[in-house]
């Protein structure tokens, strides 16, 4: 029994870890204030139980996930730059569309992800909850490597040096239009990939499963920001990022288990965020200063 809550409270934290991941690149890389993500989660759910249900291949479902996410960014992107709709209203614009996308894909709000679609096949208990995390973490694990590299190649010092100050794009032989739609698109990519290990956990797609789930990934950049401290390097800053999700989660795990009511859930939630958020005032650091709200 042990073994099988801890299986399933480190799949949660590594799928929150992969949302928290696409997080870092939007606010801490672009400083785009991305809310896309309470959609692109779903859509990623949504692919994966439209692929697998259409009897495809469980990685190209996946890899469908990771696109679908990837276009609901840059149609963000596109908004924002193309009709200057500020970030956080064009990533509503496209997270409240995506709504009503989704459940005209599904025809109906939920569905019920069969056994079969999943990574794990029919079987049930210990086992394929175990099998579950240690893909979800092999995946954290790659998508670490890939914005540590990437994060260090030309084209990723360009984008965050535009984020940073967008009048040096000019400068670096880039447009900020580009930089946002590349940033974006990577950010909701790795959404729509936690949003399908998210369906496979759950057994279940919802148009409302992805509510709220922006803040409570930002929670966990901002908390990993603060671990990391001053270490710059992209790789130490994942990394924290990683374990902070792990700890929000096990925080929320642990009210549960001591006792703490099931209609208090949300309320423990708003209590670790507002302590997350009031730290990084209290220190004075803010990981996701310089955010370009306008």
């Amino acid at each position: 029994m042990l073994a099988f809550k801890l299986a399933l409270l480190f799949g949660d934290s590594l799928i929150l870890a992969l949302l928290a991941i696409g997080l870092y690149v939007a606010f801490g890389w672009l400083r785009f204030p991305d809310l896309t993500p309470d959609g692109s989660f779903v859509l990623g759910a949504v692919a994966f139980v439209t692929i697998m249900g259409l009897h495809g291949n469980w990685l190209f479902a996946m890899g469908m996930a990771a696109l679908a996410g990837a276009l609901a960014g840059t149609v963000t992107a596109f908004v924002n730059q193309w009709f200057r709709v500020a970030p956080v209203i064009a990533s509503l614009v496209t997270s409240t569309g995506l709504y009503s996308i989704c459940w005209f894909i599904l025809r109906k709000p939920n569905q019920f992800v069969e056994t079969k679609w999943t990574l794990t096949g029919p079987l049930s208990g210990t086992v394929p909850s175990l099998i579950l995390c240690s893909a979800v973490g092999l995946t954290v694990a790659a998508g670490v490597a890939v914005l540590a590299i990437f994060g260090s190649s030309l084209l990723g010092l360009r984008l965050r040096a535009v984020g940073e100050k967008p009048n040096l794009a000019r400068d670096l032989r880039t447009t900020l239009f580009s930089c946002t739609v590349i940033g974006l698109a990577i950010a909701n990519s790795f959404a729509g990939i936690a949003g399908a290990f998210f369906a496979q956990r759950s057994f279940s797609a919802d148009v409302n499963m992805g509510i709220g789930i922006t803040i409570s990934g930002l929670s966990a950049v901002v908390l990993g920001c603060l671990f990391a401290g001053k270490r710059e390097a992209p790789v130490q800053q994942l990394i924290c990022i990683v374990l902070a999700a792990i700890l929000c989660r096990t925080v929320l795990f642990v009210s549960l288990e001591m006792g703490v009511p099931a209609e208090a859930f949300r309320l423990v939630a708003a209590g670790l965020l507002f302590s997350v958020f009031a730290a990084a005032n209290l220190l004075s650091f803010s990981p996701i200063r310089n955010i370009r709200w306008k």
